[in-house]
């Protein structure tokens, strides 16, 4: 059975989630579901860049550093990951910069927030 990005955001865990870039490609396959928490982006792109792949984040290491956010999911999108969910919180990324969104636009890179209100746990993403 194929499982797809739209399909994962019809579970309870995604409940209030927002779609912030190419909603057109919600129909790509997941296979598997990862958390990008490297204190090294590079290192978290190489380990968590895998097709097929939904990759969680909080990009804690890379809150305030929009030009770093930006690489990242560039480089995310070059691996031709499923999508990007990424938590927000008021001790981490608060909201999406309009630039990291634009920037998951040009990697045709599916970006999904979700409000990190302390309910939704990443183990409750991945199940």
């Amino acid at each position: 059975m194929k499982i797809t990005v739209n399909d994962c955001l019809k579970l309870d865990a995604f409940k209030g989630c927002s779609v912030l870039s190419c909603p057109d490609k919600l129909n790509r396959r997941v296979r598997t579901v990862s958390v990008l928490d490297e204190d090294d982006l590079s290192m978290g792109v190489e380990r968590n860049g895998v097709g097929e792949q939904m990759v969680i984040t909080h990009f804690w290491t890379s809150k305030d550093d929009i030009e770093a956010q930006k690489k990242a999911v560039a480089a995310l999108g070059r691996k031709d990951i499923s999508a990007l969910v990424i938590y927000l919180n008021d001790r981490g990324v608060k909201e999406v910069s309009p630039e990291v969104i634009r920037a998951a636009e040009d990697a045709n890179l599916p970006l999904i927030s979700i409000s990190d209100t302390g309910n939704v746990t990443y183990s409750m993403l991945i199940e």
